[in-house]
């Protein structure tokens, strides 16, 4: 493992469903033993607490984390809000809920008291699982986009879903932004 960087106060955010329980665990325990960076806390937003076996995998080079569980229920919307939207209602709302989380947790007085100024926000689905170190956020405070290109992942890992469908909401969400390679490229 490489070097952690303390010097920046990041707080990771993962929005989940019941069918990823399965993989979540496995999830929080990558991301806290790969990341260069010091994680100081996270939170699960669920429908359903996926249990304290789960939520405690988390074990950093020098600390352990307990994951903290939100119940979705408690956001200022609900899945029903978004009958009509595409790509489908689910996506749209799991997709709000990732942006809508570090407004909603820094106003519920959620971040610890370690904090002294505001904390960057990581945001991570439920089904990945890092294999080596990787870094959020440079010492300078850049962060590091992540975004691939599916003709880097081997077909056997490839994803059975059309994630180009997805290609216009990024635009349409952060006006300005663009993928280079429709089609090809997620971010």
């Amino acid at each position: 493992m490489s070097q952690l960087i303390n010097e920046i106060f990041i707080v990771a955010v993962i929005v989940t469903h019941e069918k990823d329980f399965e993989t979540l665990g496995e999830t929080i325990d990558s991301l806290t033993k790969h990341s260069e960076n010091r994680l100081d806390q996270i939170f699960v937003i669920s429908a359903q607490d996926p249990g304290l076996d789960i939520l405690s995998r988390g074990s950093t080079h020098d600390h352990s984390i307990v994951a903290q569980w939100i119940n979705e229920n408690e956001f200022p919307f609900q899945i029903s809000d978004f009958e009509g939207c595409l790509p489908s209602p689910g996506w749209v709302f799991q997709q709000m809920l990732k942006l809508y989380s570090p407004s909603f947790i820094l106003n519920r007085n959620s971040i610890s008291q370690v904090c002294s100024g505001q904390p960057y926000y990581i945001i991570v689905d439920a089904d990945i699982i890092w294999k080596q170190d990787v870094r959020f956020i440079e010492k300078d405070g850049r962060a590091n986009i992540s975004t691939y290109c599916i003709d880097d992942i081997p077909k056997s890992m490839r994803c059975c879903h059309d994630l180009h469908r997805y290609d216009d909401f990024v635009e349409a969400i952060l006006p300005g932004l663009t993928k280079r390679r429709k089609m090809f490229e997620t971010a």
